[in-house]
């Protein structure tokens, strides 16, 4: 009997990338995938028109349909991996990207990313209490310190601070990254799928967020020697 679940995963958007850069890097879909630490390849295929048509969860506002195979080699025990192949399919809207893939098992995911305004006022306990478990995780933290710590030497580097303070005149300027999956999976598989989905997902939608940063940050030190600061 198929079972579902539902999922929404919010992640900080660092102060010196703007929405329309993190929108940018989304339509582009491939941020969404390579930070995948299961990834073998992905290649682009075909798109099933009438597969898209038929599923509502695509919207008519939306652009820029594009299909891909990807294959995963996902571990099972003992050290044996297992190798997967399945079509996700995305489509570019206004604040970011919807996503449908078709993973092992009979396992459905339909995926919603969007940069959204930070509405601390709406956070309901569950999710806060989320938020914090993972913002809190111990290897985390000491990634994030790291960043920051990278952050600043650039910053000093550059000769200005991109420290922003995060008073209620400021919190309307801040943006969130976030996830919102709908999960259609085997019931007796629901448990394992849940664990793993959430812990996965939260991985990569941190990843996407650290390359964007990365990348422009890298772009940022570039222009900044080629023009003699």
């Amino acid at each position: 009997m198929p079972a579902s679940f539902d999922l929404e995963l919010r992640f900080p958007i660092p102060a010196r990338l703007t929405p329309e850069l993190v929108i940018h890097n989304l339509h582009s879909y491939e941020p969404l995938i390579k930070p995948n630490p299961y990834l073998q390849s992905f290649q682009r295929i075909p798109v099933d028109l009438e597969d898209v048509v038929a599923d509502t969860f695509f919207t008519e506002d939306g652009t820029d349909i594009v299909a891909y195979d990807v294959h995963d080699r996902i571990p099972v025990v003992f050290g044996l991996t297992k190798d997967v192949k399945f079509p996700a399919i995305f489509q570019a809207v206004a604040r970011g990207v919807r996503v449908r893939a078709d993973a092992a098992a009979g396992t459905r995911v339909r995926s919603v990313y969007e940069v959204c305004p930070r509405r601390y006022e709406q956070v309901t306990e569950e999710k806060d209490q989320r938020f914090r478990h993972y913002h809190h995780d111990q290897q985390l933290l000491q990634q994030q310190q790291q960043l920051q710590q990278q952050q600043g030497d650039i910053d000093a580097f550059l000769g200005h601070s991109t420290a922003r303070s995060v008073n209620k005149e400021q919190q309307q300027d801040q943006w969130d990254l976030v996830e919102t999956s709908h999960v259609e999976c085997s019931a007796v598989l629901k448990p394992f799928v849940m664990k793993s989905f959430e812990a996965a997902h939260r991985d990569l939608c941190q990843k996407v967020l650290d390359n964007i940063l990365e990348a422009a940050t890298a772009k940022q030190v570039a222009n900044a020697l080629s023009s003699g600061f």
